[in-house]
Order: C-alpha cells, then structure tokens, then sequence
C-alpha cells in the first residue's frame, strides 16, 4: 500500500512510495505502515545528513520487506497471543496423551475429554485460562 500523503515538506523525503523519513528535531527518523500488523514501524536513522538519511531509509525498507518476505513480524508476540499459542500445544499434547497426568485429571484440572483450553481477555493485559466445551466440527 502506498503512502497517502503525496505532498511533502523538505523535510520530508517518501522511500519508495511505501515508507517516509522526517526530520524531527535534529535527526532523520524512517516511518513505514505494517499492514499485517496494523503498526507504523518507527526508527531514528541517528543521522543530521539527508542524504545519509535517505541511504539508511532505503537499506531499512528492504530489510523490513525481506523479513516479510520471509514470514517474520516487525514487533513481537502480545502476550495474549502467546498465551493462546502455547494453550494450544498443551490442548494437542493432551489429545495425543503425550502429558504425564499430575492429578485424575491430567495437567490442567478440571479439563475433561471433549473439552478445550480457552483464553479470556482481561483490563491491563490480564489473562485468564478458563475451560470450555470443544467445537465438534
């Protein structure tokens, strides 16, 4: 997706037509909209040099599109998400009885066949692990 504003400052220089370097302050900063992520990916260049700037502005668009092309994410996992993904390994342990039972009931109390590992959202970034009926598809 291409940048939106197609007028620029001087201090303002578009990378291609996807990112964008400013000068904020002193220093260039590079500017670029992760689309999967929903996130601008923002970087000081730590250069007072346009030219420079724009150099580093170009190296970094490509690195960023590279590691896209790769299937790599700019910005870590949330904790939810990592949470979710790790509730879901255990859930395939469980269904393939690779889990040593701790109790009657296996790892995770209160968790009967049939049923799956579920994550609630919470205020603050709290988690909660809850368990639920298994969707039978």
């Amino acid at each position: 997706m291409g940048l939106k504003k197609k007028i620029f400052t001087d201090d303002e220089v578009a990378i291609f037509d996807e990112a964008l370097i400013q000068k904020r302050g002193e220093f260039w900063h590079f500017r670029m909209w992760l689309e999967g992520e929903g996130k601008y990916a923002r970087i000081s260049l730590k250069t007072r040099n346009r030219d420079a700037a724009i150099d580093k502005g170009k190296t970094l668009f490509h690195q960023i599109k590279a590691n896209q092309a790769a299937g790599k994410t700019y910005f870590s996992l949330t904790a939810e998400e990592g949470v979710t993904m790790y509730l879901e390994q255990r859930q395939k342990d469980v269904d393939a009885g690779l889990c040593k039972a701790r109790d009657k009931n296996g790892p995770f109390p209160g968790l009967k066949r049939g049923q799956s590992l579920q994550t609630k959202s919470l205020d603050r970034g709290r988690v909660v692990i809850g368990v639920g009926e298994a969707a039978v598809a």
